[in-house]
């Protein structure tokens, strides 16, 4: 095989390899967008309320709110009933994971973080005398991967042609 098809063989490899999904997400955008309506809070909490990062999963709840809110019941992804039933009981428990003396629930409904005392969990652009805070609000839309990789591949076979054209 000629080596320049052979290169776009190879690159095209790559470029499939690319769109690729890596290990399939446990975590569930469900999660935040229903603690927000369910506690009335200020903004959607991220996925660090209970995870250490983003990447989420039930083996991965690892922060004191997410362990003290699965020890409550909440389990698995997208399952908000267990949600809601492990919420209620941290509220009648009163729980204060953090040690700060006003209780998880009623820190997320101020928009604070339950993990840490004092922290903030809906930061924003603070205006005025009283330093209100815009909350972010969840968003509906995520970056279609679908489109995003055809991009990716877009670009790529648009390389490949002009490193054909010049060798």
């Amino acid at each position: 095989m000629h080596r320049s098809i052979r290169s776009v063989f190879a690159s095209f490899g790559l470029a499939l390899a690319a769109l690729a999904p890596a290990e399939p997400a446990v975590a569930s955008q469900v999660y935040p967008d229903h603690v927000l309506t369910k506690l009335q809070m200020p903004c959607a909490p991220g996925c660090q309320l209970c995870h250490l990062d983003a990447s989420g999963g039930p083996a991965k709840i690892n922060q004191k709110f997410g362990t003290a809110a699965k020890m409550a019941g909440a389990a698995g992804a997208a399952q908000t009933d267990k949600l809601d039933t492990a919420l209620a009981a941290l509220a009648a428990s009163n729980s204060d994971v953090d040690g700060d003396g006003v209780g998880d629930i009623a820190e997320l409904q101020a928009g604070t973080d339950p993990n840490a005392a004092g922290a903030e969990l809906c930061g924003g652009i603070k205006y005025g005398c009283v330093a209100s805070t815009i909350a972010r609000r969840p968003t509906t839309k995520s970056l279609d991967a679908t489109a995003s990789g055809a991009s990716l591949f877009t670009v790529l076979v648009g390389l490949l042609l002009l490193r054909r054209r010049r060798g």
